[in-house]
């Protein structure tokens, strides 16, 4: 009953008022949990129940949909999880604004997005933690599930409510809000914990405290209540006396090497545009290039790669069950393993002729070459990213970057013959050690990169620039060194600002990131248990979603900090005896602080350390103190003992830069009717067409490709269907490079598309058969109202408007549409009258409308002229001002002269 009541407030009511309703719905092709609504899924196979599962887990992204929906993390527990027959997992995403507001309102409970049920029926909340200004959203999303915030004051067993991801390394400054957290990689260690939970789940006399010791005691598994922080030893925490020789004094972190396991290939795949909307393929975890400001780069050692022909096939896999047309190779350094010639070479001969794209992440300039241009150059071109860091060899030598500045131009130059024609280039500020000359290479770097056209003969590349600000984090050997203050950084900044202007370097465009989300970040990162409080009377003050420039409110962050006598400037920018404790060595991660301290000498001496792969050990710990090794395709090292190769069959992949044609030749066309209803009519007519693509590569039909810069499947649709409206008569055009049975394509189709977009005829036409001109179409819309017993008071005004209307010869409106950049609106007039051919009431209670309308034109135009004044204002006095939170619009039907 509760996921019911949930799901109709949802749909009847919440989802009207919303920006982007659809990222709220949870029923997005590949989803896993049923819910009492009905599913195209069910045909395909069982979907889970909630009520059947023995343990309940929601994982729970505290950011918006379009990024948790590209969090790779989560999509590994998501289907590890649902994968055990007793275990359930769902999904949840931090609520936009106006949403939070609604729910409040309401007092709606957020929900899990696929069974629609509370969060707090669950019995663990599982929050990934990637980014330490997400953190207030936690709060805020536990207050929305009706959970106490303060562990300590959540006394019911369930839900447990626990944390992992990459900022629980230091997990203290979240310390006092969660349970338990899971340090490491946590794809064994979450079945652990969820059979742990089975068993305990059912004994009455369980405790909480006595659960909570019994998860302490599983490997990588943090829970701070036994742990107190000692005031003379930097707060680091300390195990409780009467517990010595129970728990570990200290947390090690787990480590599982890449398996098929741990690589999703059927993960649910969002209707709406997400932040990395593509296959993600985890090509190696952890990084030895030891750049010593990157925290990833050493808690996530030691390396794992994958092999080539294990990553061909589950990218095929993936491909196949997703039907995304483009694929990435997911790693902090891709650049860096061990095969890349061999993949690259390998992925495009799988790939490239189904018109799927390869891309990847920011690359090595010293690692980029033609033959990796080429390959990710094969179907579209898009851009290159390369991360430089700093301005000069010295600076680059002092963070461990390792990259000359030959090699940071032939890279350059690798992307302009290569013809691609935009170049990223990622730089940071306020290094360790960083002076005014460090500054000044950036502003030369870039002056040579937009010069570099004039030595071409060929056009500017266009050319972004990034630049962030350093933030000491803990675990790498700049964690002892200060970060610069606000006035250094804004110095900095301007500065750099002022020499690209007299540069006059009109083609670069010049990012830079808030220096104070970089002073948030630092006193986070490297905070004790104190900063609980902090961060949560800053919350209680207002704050959330502070890592986005327009929500983040510095005023509220200085005045929790006032009052509770902390000064962020002095936190952030205060160095850190070496000899000390830090609060965050309550985690083990592998490293021996010997190790870091070697390195942060060495980089005050400008030397280097190279990577333990390609040379000897380094004695930095994680291998021997954890029994691991690192497991490569192809070892690279000088008989480094802690390296070992994974066994791989032979390549034999094309050459990546061999060019793949894409089918471009019609042998078939077909015109194809079909629906939007239901839930589909939350998301916009680009969604509609991504979902449709895709659809057509899982049901693998011969469509041809448009030919240009990005080609996608041919096809023509008649007139886009607002969001808000549905359909049950939609036309399109579909060529094909194949011929195939109409109602062949038509069941692969609709086997592949969810319930509310069904094929409802396909057939062959001639390939002179166009769609019709818009001026030649007639559209029939069915329309209810949402509020019929306030309709039903007005009806009489209603058919006196109605009447009104269509009387008059002649109706001029002011209408505007948003100008292609989105961001101005263009004004012009309209007569409307002249496109109305009928409109009448069908029925009374409830008010029901047909309207005939000519072309293109929009509904709630006409719909908004025949609202009695009187009706107006009662709707608006009740916050129902929206057209779609009044009317149900239905397209029934199409007619054009053809017809």
């Amino acid at each position: 009953m509760a996921a019911e009541n949930t799901y109709s407030k949802l749909v009847n009511n919440l989802l009207l008022k919303v920006q982007k309703p659809g990222q709220y719905l949870g029923i997005e092709y590949g989803h896993l949990i049923e819910n009492e609504w009905g599913n195209k899924e069910k045909e395909r196979k069982k979907l889970k129940s909630f009520n059947d599962a023995k343990v309940r887990l929601a994982l729970i992204y505290p950011d918006l949909y379009e990024l948790g929906m590209s969090n790779f993390g989560t999509k590994i527990l998501y289907q590890i999880i649902n994968n055990h027959p007793d275990f359930i997992c769902d999904r949840t995403y931090a609520p936009m604004k106006d949403m939070d507001e609604l729910l409040r309102k309401e007092k709606t409970s957020l929900w899990g997005w696929e069974s629609f049920q509370p969060l707090n029926k669950f019995d663990l909340l599982g929050f990934s933690l990637s980014y330490e200004l997400s953190y207030t959203n936690v709060l805020n999303m536990l207050e929305l599930s009706n959970l106490e915030i303060l562990s300590s004051d959540r006394k019911d067993l369930f839900p447990l409510i626990f944390a992992g991801g990459p900022t629980t390394f230091n997990p203290e400054p979240m310390a006092e809000f969660f349970d338990f957290f899971i340090i490491g990689d946590g794809e064994e260690v979450i079945i652990e914990v969820l059979e742990l939970i089975k068993r305990e789940k059912h004994e009455s006399r369980t405790t909480k405290h006595e659960l909570l010791l019994k998860l302490a005691q599983i490997p990588g598994i943090y829970v701070p209540k036994f742990y107190s922080p000692d005031p003379h030893e930097n707060y680091l925490p300390k195990l409780s006396l009467d517990l010595k020789g129970k728990l570990p004094e200290k947390i090690s972190k787990r480590v599982v090497n890449l398996s098929d396991l741990n690589q999703p290939t059927a993960s649910p795949i969002p209707y709406l545009a997400s932040i990395q909307d593509r296959q993600i393929m985890e090509v190696r975890r952890g990084c030895d290039r030891g750049c010593r400001f990157c925290q990833p780069g050493y808690v996530y050692l030691p390396v794992r790669e994958r092999t080539p022909d294990d990553l061909v096939r589950l990218s095929t896999e993936a491909l196949k069950n997703t039907g995304y047309d483009e694929y990435s190779l997911l790693s902090l350094s891709a650049s860096d393993y061990t095969q890349l010639h061999e993949v690259v070479s390998k992925l495009n001969s799988a790939h490239c002729s189904k018109g799927i794209s390869l891309s990847m992440p920011s690359q090595r300039a010293d690692k980029f070459d033609i033959r990796i241009a080429a390959g990710l150059n094969s179907v579209r071109k898009s851009g290159i990213t390369l991360a430089p860091e700093a301005g000069t060899e010295r600076l680059r030598e002092v963070i461990n970057k390792g990259l000359k500045e030959k090699e940071i131009k032939q890279a350059v130059e690798n992307v302009y013959d290569s013809g691609f024609k935009h170049v990223k280039l990622y730089f940071m500020i306020g290094l360790p050690t960083e002076e005014k000359a460090d500054l000044d290479g950036i502003a030369d770097l870039l002056k040579w990169v937009s010069d570099l056209s004039k030595t071409k003969n060929k056009k500017p590349l266009d050319i972004t620039c990034t630049v962030s600000t350093f933030v000491p984090k803990a675990f790498t050997p700049f964690q002892w060194f200060s970060q610069n203050s606000q006035e250094e950084f804004k110095q900095k900044i301007n500065y750099l600002k002022q020499r690209i202007k007299e540069l006059r370097l009109r083609t670069v465009k010049l990012n830079f990131t808030d220096p104070k989300i970089a002073l948030l970040e630092a006193i986070m990162s490297r905070g004790d248990r104190r900063i609980s409080k902090l961060i949560y009377k800053a919350y209680k003050k207002g704050a959330k979603f502070d890592a986005w420039n327009e929500s983040l409110d510095m005023n509220l962050w200085h005045e929790s900090a006032s009052e509770l006598g902390i000064d962020l400037n002095y936190e952030a920018t205060k160095i850190r005896e070496i000899a000390s404790s830090n609060p965050w060595e309550i985690i083990d991660s592998g490293l021996l602080k010997k190790f870091l301290i070697e390195e942060y000498k060495k980089a005050t001496e400008v030397i280097e350390t190279v990577p333990c792969t390609e040379n000897i050990c380094h004695a930095c710990g994680v291998c021997f103190k954890l029994d691991v090794l690192n497991f490569v395709s192809e070892d690279k090292s000088k008989n480094n003992k802690f390296v070992k190769v994974i066994p791989s069959n032979s390549l034999s992949g094309n050459d990546a830069s061999e060019k793949h044609c894409l089918p471009v030749k019609s042998v078939q066309k077909i015109e194809i009717v079909h629906t939007k209803t239901s839930n589909l009519r939350f998301i916009s007519h680009l969604d509609v067409q991504r979902l449709f693509e895709r659809a057509l590569r899982r049901a693998e039909i011969p469509f041809v490709y448009s030919e240009g810069f990005n080609p996608r499947p041919k096809t023509q649709w008649l007139i886009p269907l607002p969001i808000y409206y549905e359909s049950n008569y939609e036309l399109m055009h579909l060529e094909l490079s194949d011929n195939l049975n109409e109602q062949e394509l038509q069941h692969r189709l609709n086997m592949q598309l969810p319930d509310e977009f069904q094929i409802k005829s396909a057939k062959s036409i001639q390939f002179h058969d166009k769609l019709p001109n818009i001026e030649n179409v007639k559209v029939l819309y069915r329309i209810l109202t949402y509020n019929p017993l306030l309709w039903e008071k007005y009806i009489c005004e209603t058919k006196t408007a109605i009447e009104s209307f269509l009387s008059q010869k002649s109706l001029i409106l002011k209408v505007f549409k948003k100008r292609q950049n989105q961001n101005s609106q263009s004004e012009k007039q309209l007569d409307i009258r002249p496109l109305v051919e009928r409109l009448e009431v069908l029925n009374i209670a409830p008010l029901e409308l047909e309207l005939v309308l000519l072309g293109n034109t929009r509904a709630e135009i006409v719909l908004d002229q025949i609202m009695p004044e009187n009706l107006r204002t009662e709707i608006q006095k009740g916050s129902f001002s929206e057209w779609q939170t009044n009317w149900k619009i239905t397209r029934e039907m199409i007619i054009t002269k053809r017809s």
